[in-house]
């Protein structure tokens, strides 16, 4: 027994296939886009501002790969402890440098010059034994962007779609 299949515009969606890497890449590329600098503008409003506003200001957003294995993140731009410890807190145990709360002593406790690192060695002291809590800034804004970037995909596949019918 024999069966005959004959499938009407097969070369067309051949063709249409065959641009689809491109068409995902596209699409996709710019829903990421478009989630990370939105998940970038939340974390910028609610990150703490602190002394100098250095973490609200060091916030950055990237975008790399290609189609469906396209990767965003945002984060700080900063080398230090200090982003991780504000949004994941610090546990008691370890005090961290007093040289990096100098400024904020100096500052923030109207400390002269002179005394803010021996203040600042205090307060260090004081958050190694008891820690600090977690502000969790970047993670609320992820969580309050799922919405837009969910949007941001939709719109994506709809363009995706459109691209394979043409």
């Amino acid at each position: 027994m024999t069966y005959k299949l004959t499938v009407k515009g097969l070369q067309e969606m051949q063709r249409s296939f065959n641009k689809s890497p491109q068409s995902v890449n596209k699409h996709a590329k710019t829903a990421m886009g478009k989630s990370v600098l939105y998940v970038l503008g939340e974390s910028r409003k609610t990150a703490p501002v602190g002394v100098s506003g250095r973490l609200r200001n060091s916030m950055v957003s990237k975008v790399e790969g290609f189609g469906s294995r396209i990767t965003g993140r945002v984060g700080s731009s900063l080398t230090e402890i200090y982003p991780l410890a504000v949004e994941h807190g610090r546990k008691p145990g370890q005090m961290p440098p007093p040289s990096a709360l100098e400024r904020w002593v100096h500052i923030v406790l109207h400390v002269p010059t002179a005394q803010a690192l021996s203040v600042a060695f205090v307060v260090a002291r004081s958050i190694g034994k008891k820690g600090i809590r977690a502000r969790p800034f970047l993670h609320n804004a992820l969580q309050g962007s799922r919405g837009a970037i969910n949007r941001f995909f939709n719109d994506a596949l709809r363009a995706i779609v459109s691209d394979l019918r043409k």
